[in-house]
């Protein structure tokens, strides 16, 4: 008896369909070519009789390289052996046969090719450099680091005070630097400028003389016509204000003068982070205060 037709070997029509990859022609397949460029992949359509040098030339396009600069290396898609090279018509014959064979015995899977540049490219990186000693030696100040420090120590020996060992605490009524008629034995704290009330300083007894009245001597010999006339704070804010209202710094004029900031010249002499704490200006208010005060007091030094 004759055997079922379901039992029967399929014929070569029944068994192009039941393959994944194409065969527009008997025993010529049609696959996909993946073209891998550094970090992309861009890919076109061949069929396993396509001539070498077409291939070639497509690949090499997609490259965006001349054929003296590449080496042409390949794989099936899913194959993690190692790649197999591709530099001539004998290589590529033989890598269409195995796609071939591939392809024909391939039921679910696509048989797919990658195909990227294996040419090493040659990077020239510098011989690390021997340290010596004078890279330890620190680069030269620059022009507007020295004309900053040169201004800073003119002011520091220009406010310094004997009778207070330090920066002299400048009367906010008149505000310059009257060291004999002084009522504090030192400057009101920075950074604690709520804590400071004017109106129990301006009541507190002067404290008993000091024993070495010397330093009132050396400090009255300062001669007071050489300093500079400094803009006082109040002049300074509302300069900026003119021209910068939306920063509102003229507010802060009272928590400066509380602080004992009475002078432009103090704004340069505090760091901005303690300068920012003051009325609680904020980092970005007290950098702009302490430009517009070096914009004021820099020229009055020659600078």
């Amino acid at each position: 008896s004759q055997a079922p037709a379901s039992s029967q070997a399929p014929t070569s029509s029944q068994a192009s369909r039941l393959r994944p990859n194409p065969e527009p022609r008997p025993g010529v397949f049609s696959f996909d070519i993946d073209v891998i460029a550094d970090d992309m992949k861009r890919g076109f359509r061949g069929e396993t009789d396509m001539p070498w040098e077409d291939f070639k030339s497509r690949v090499l396009a997609f490259l965006e390289s001349a054929a003296d600069d590449v080496q042409l290396v390949y794989k099936f898609v899913g194959d993690n052996s190692r790649a197999t090279q591709l530099n001539d018509a004998e290589a590529f014959s033989i890598a269409m046969d195995r796609l071939c064979h591939k392809a024909s015995n391939a039921r679910t899977r696509v048989v797919a090719l990658e195909v990227k540049n294996a040419a090493v490219k040659q990077t020239t990186t510098a011989k690390a450099k021997k340290r010596t000693r004078t890279d330890d030696i620190p680069p030269a100040s620059s022009d507007e680091d020295v004309t900053q420090l040169k201004a800073y120590k003119q002011l520091e020996s220009q406010i310094r005070c004997e009778l207070h060992h330090g920066h002299c605490f400048v009367d906010r009524t008149s505000g310059y630097d009257n060291h004999p008629k002084s009522k504090t034995p030192s400057p009101p704290p920075l950074l604690q400028p709520h804590h400071f009330d004017t109106t129990a300083w301006s009541k507190t007894p002067s404290p008993p003389p000091l024993s070495q009245p010397r330093h009132f001597e050396s400090a009255s010999h300062i001669p007071s016509a050489s300093f500079p006339d400094y803009p006082k704070v109040g002049v300074l804010l509302e300069l900026i204000n003119a021209e910068r209202p939306e920063l509102r710094l003229a507010e802060l004029e009272t928590p400066l003068l509380d602080a004992g900031v009475v002078l432009s010249s103090q704004v340069i002499l505090l760091p901005e982070d303690v300068l920012s704490v003051i009325g609680n200006m904020g980092q970005r208010r007290a950098r702009i205060l302490r430009n517009y005060a070096k914009w004021t007091v820099l020229p009055l030094l020659g600078l």
